[in-house]
């Protein structure tokens, strides 16, 4: 029987662990990005609107509940991409909010403020909570940038600033991240958006009236959880702009964070008693506070605690006095402090002085600050010209970093000859990571004739220094015998090794010889917590390994949730087939609501980013019509890019399109061709189809 549709392929993934390896300087930074847990949700349901009240008189609250430590992540985005519209009062009220938690109420807080608002960070700043938030500690997280509704999905939310449309996959949806809020150890959580739509999504809850006495009554809010969301608005826009360079709805909370005098009151005190009144009198929007849902909400409510007025939290300490200007090697020392601490901002200007200074490391992280744009606008030009100023200096990671450059042609020409010249100068100076770079480029071919067996040498070089990475790249080459006799024994010695000096990587290919039985006995939970560990340690591939084993029960119990929450992480460590398996998940509702448009989203991500299996299911939705509008053209055009990457299932659906004339002209000698492909590679479907046109 002849198939009459083109068939998707949504099946599980059917590449469970690949061996990677690092490759440079740039992949190495990818590698050891830290991984994001669940989400924490962001848009909530209104609480239906109690009577309006003051702020009254508050006495100390009775012994039995105890507040523990504030936080606030406070997120602000002005510079959009286009064609988003940049806004004007974001960032200027997310820092006014930020320092009057701090100053006024003692919170420790955390700024994500535009070019650093990325969907990553702000899940990546949210993940780290889950770990250092007690169970007494309250978190309030405040927003402010643009939002977005679906009507038709009943779908909302936020858009970080590196989403450029509504569409994005950048974009943080509301429904993903309610697993998060319930997760959290953190007695109590608020959620102040300000952005259009922030209040989409939600369900009547009663507010809490304090019948028992105020003081008894801040005591049961105080012990019971809460998780809770004030809104700018309903599902409708809101306003950039309102009074002192604010928006309306900032302005609102900041002036009844202000202007509070009572030592302790609750979120539902602020809002009602000042903020829902101050807005709705002042625009059109109708500002709401609300209970997140499915959040295992109690019956509490966010605490405010005002800092007595001699007991304002002290300041970070401020730098000793510059009368007398650092040294080189002291603004390098500083400098690099400050960028462990992510502080990049302020180590710009000391690495600067200690590169002037003729310091050759300075000179390096210079570069690499330029290269990533980390601290300053993102230059590869002077970030060449810093590393090749470091190199000149005998500095060798300089010259590695400025061979990574050659190699990739960033910031100059490419010339993979000149990058292993520098590769083996550092290598020769003893930098482990130029070793272990200057065996890719043997093992590839690059800039130098073919050779594992050189390729062997400088990886075993890199990892006799402890370099992880050169471990776990020698790793490969046994598992795959070149360069030396397949032995997986020793790789898992290998791979070990690096895993234990937390290469991630390591950790992901260790947990493959696990899965298989290589080298090992075969121990399926072991493989299990080995991609959970690679996934914490920054490796998308453990999170898409993590992944494929919560939703097929391998070593672990089957959990869809916990499936898509790793395969989202790998996705947004653009690990590509993590994409396609995200897409699926949306495609079939398996873990996550079903929802087409966002499972194309990701299914183009996988694409672009060379998944041939994200284009085979992007081409399957456009001739379907599922979550775009049906294209013939584009569905051709996306099954011939999955065929030509040597996905069989692209090939099949093409041959199909050839045969009916979808997309492309009717050719039934092309269509034969291409189901003689799919049926070599064991599609069923494809042989039927053959057999059918050649009897």
């Amino acid at each position: 029987m002849a198939l009459n549709r083109l068939s998707p392929s949504f099946e599980a993934l059917d590449r469970p662990v690949v061996l990677a390896r690092v490759r440079s300087r740039q992949s190495l930074l990818a590698a050891i990005r830290l991984t994001i847990a669940v989400f924490l949700l962001l848009f909530a349901i209104p609480a239906a609107m109690a009577q309006t009240r003051g702020l009254d008189p508050i006495q100390p609250t009775q012994a039995g509940a105890t507040a523990g430590n504030y936080y606030a992540l406070v997120i602000g985005i002005d510079n959009y991409q286009s064609p988003l519209a940049t806004l004007k009062t974001a960032v200027g009220d997310a820092k006014a909010v930020g320092n009057l938690l701090h100053d006024r109420y003692g919170f420790k807080v955390v700024y994500l403020l535009d070019q650093n608002a990325t969907r990553f960070n702000i899940l990546d700043a949210l993940s780290k909570y889950r770990n250092t938030l007690g169970e007494n500690d309250s978190l309030l997280i405040y927003y402010a940038g643009h939002g977005v509704s679906d009507r038709e999905a009943q779908k909302a939310y936020w858009l970080p600033v590196d989403a450029d449309s509504g569409t994005s996959p950048n974009r943080i949806i509301a429904d993903d991240l309610t697993t998060g809020v319930r997760v959290l150890p953190s007695r109590h959580v608020l959620i102040v958006s300000d952005s259009c739509y922030s209040g989409a999504l939600t369900r009547d809850a009663s507010t809490p009236v304090p019948s028992d006495g105020q003081a008894a009554f801040l005591n049961r809010m105080l012990r019971s959880r809460s998780r809770t969301l004030m809104a700018s608005g309903g599902d409708e826009p809101v306003s950039d702009s309102g009074s002192n360079g604010h928006s309306v709805f900032a302005y609102a909370v900041l002036r009844a964070l202000e202007t509070a005098d009572q030592p302790m009151f609750t979120a539902s005190d602020l809002f009602y008693g000042y903020v829902r009144q101050q807005v709705a009198g002042r625009s059109e929007q109708l500002p709401q506070y609300s209970i997140i849902r499915n959040s295992n909400h109690d019956e509490g409510d966010f605490v405010f605690t005002r800092l007595p007025v001699h007991a304002a939290p002290p300041l970070p300490t401020p730098p000793p006095p510059m009368e007398a200007k650092l040294s080189p090697l002291e603004a390098f020392t500083r400098g690099s402090a400050l960028s462990r601490d992510r502080r990049y901002g302020d180590a710009l200007p000391l690495m600067t002085d200690a590169c002037d200074g003729g310091n050759a490391g300075g000179c390096t992280d210079l570069g690499w600050m330029y290269e990533n744009g980390l601290g300053v606008s993102r230059n590869d030009g002077q970030a060449v010209k810093l590393y090749r100023k470091a190199c000149d200096d005998g500095n060798m990671r300089g010259c590695n970093d400025l061979g990574s450059m050659h190699e990739h042609g960033k910031g100059v020409g490419a010339d993979e000859a000149e990058a292993v010249s520098l590769y083996r100068q550092a290598c020769d100076g003893a930098d482990a990571l130029a070793c272990k770079n200057l065996g890719g480029m043997y093992e590839n071919g690059k800039g130098i004739g073919k050779d594992d067996t050189q390729a062997v040498t400088f990886y075993r070089k890199a990892c006799d220094a402890n370099f992880a990475p050169g471990c776990t790249s020698l790793g490969v080459e046994y598992v795959n015998g070149r360069g030396v006799a397949k032995d997986y024994g020793q790789a898992v010695a290998l791979y070990r090794k690096a895993c234990d000096e937390r290469d991630a990587t390591g950790c992901n290919n260790l947990g493959g010889l696990y899965l298989n039985g290589s080298g090992v006995p075969k121990d399926e939970a072991q493989a299990a917590r080995l991609a959970q560990k690679a996934c914490d340690s920054g490796n998308p591939m453990g999170c898409n390994n993590a992944g494929w084993m919560y939703q097929n029960g391998k070593g672990i119990a089957q959990d869809g949730v916990q499936a898509v929450a790793f395969f989202r992480k790998a996705c947004d460590g653009d690990y590509a087939p993590g994409c396609t398996n995200l897409g699926l998940a949306f495609a079939n509702g398996n873990g996550v609501g079903k929802d087409d448009s966002q499972a194309a989203a990701v299914y183009r991500k996988a694409c672009d980013g060379g998944d041939a299996q994200g284009c085979n299911n992007l081409g399957a939705m456009y001739v379907n019509g599922t979550g775009v509008a049906r294209d013939d053209a584009q569905a051709a055009t996306f099954a011939r890019k999955a065929c030509d990457s040597g996905y069989s299932r692209g090939c099949f659906n093409l041959g199909w399109m050839y045969e009916n004339g979808r997309g492309v002209g009717k050719d039934v000698k092309q269509a034969e061709e291409l189901y003689h492909t799919a049926c070599e590679a064991d599609i069923e479907e494809g042989c039927k189809n053959l057999k059918r046109l050649k009897p």
